[in-house]
């Protein structure tokens, strides 16, 4: 049976409301330069606060505990809707806050973080939850991934629509919101004026150092004087 028009009209309107909520969750700063913890226990309990419109949204009956059947439900939500952040969003709250596995609120954040119109909060809380959680490895090199695909998809779609390279990575922020997160990002990354591409800054001061000496070299066996040059000392 075909739910009347205005049911569906009314979720979609909390649907778009729950997601502009979510997206003016307070700035998070770049990883390391905050305290990692507060800030995903801080996310996920504004997630909390907003369960009745997430259950109405998705026509299931949420409660703030260790319901089995909550989870499940929850669970299905998000299987059924792999492209969807927002029952991911709903899935990692239960994960973290009610069965404080963040391992699998993990790999549920790490799903979503790259999906298109994801919240970058997410993204940012996904990047903490690689960090903290031991039983991911190499998690320095998952987050530089994560923030180089995210920095690069943005510089294409700058370049896109602007016909040229931005002067700075903060021209990359697409919201007043996200300022302080690309302002705490530009402190490890750059954009390479010769190829235009991101990298991050101590590759970019190595490649210059490289390039300055190998410069230096050059003009050296430039201007040495050849056998036939050399002054007759005889």
């Amino acid at each position: 049976m075909t739910e009347p028009v205005a049911i569906t009209n009314n979720r979609e309107m909390l649907r778009s409301s729950l997601e502009q909520q979510i997206r003016e969750i307070r700035p998070l700063r770049a990883v390391n330069y905050t305290d990692n913890w507060m800030d995903i226990i801080g996310f996920f309990s504004e997630i909390g606060k907003r369960l009745d419109t997430f259950g109405t949204i998705f026509s299931i009956q949420l409660t703030n505990d260790e319901s089995l059947s909550a989870i499940v439900h929850v669970e299905s939500l998000f299987r059924a809707n792999p492209r969807d952040w927002l029952p991911g969003v709903l899935l990692g709250y239960y994960y973290f806050a009610i069965l404080q596995d963040t391992e699998r609120c993990s790999v549920v954040m790490s799903d979503i973080a790259n999906l298109i119109g994801t919240p970058t909060v997410c993204q940012a809380i996904n990047d903490r939850l690689l960090l903290l959680n031991q039983g991911i490895t190499d998690q320095p090199r998952a987050l530089y991934q994560r923030q180089e695909a995210m920095l690069n998809q943005r510089l294409i779609s700058f370049t896109n629509k602007h016909g040229q390279c931005p002067c700075a990575l903060m021209e990359l922020a697409q919201t007043q919101e996200e300022q302080p997160l690309f302002e705490e990002l530009s402190q490890f990354w750059a954009i390479d004026p010769e190829s235009g591409q991101i990298i991050l800054k101590e590759h970019l001061v190595r490649h210059r150092k490289a390039s300055d000496r190998h410069q230096r070299m050059s003009r050296v066996v430039r201007h040495q004087p050849t056998t036939f040059e050399q002054p007759d000392n005889q």
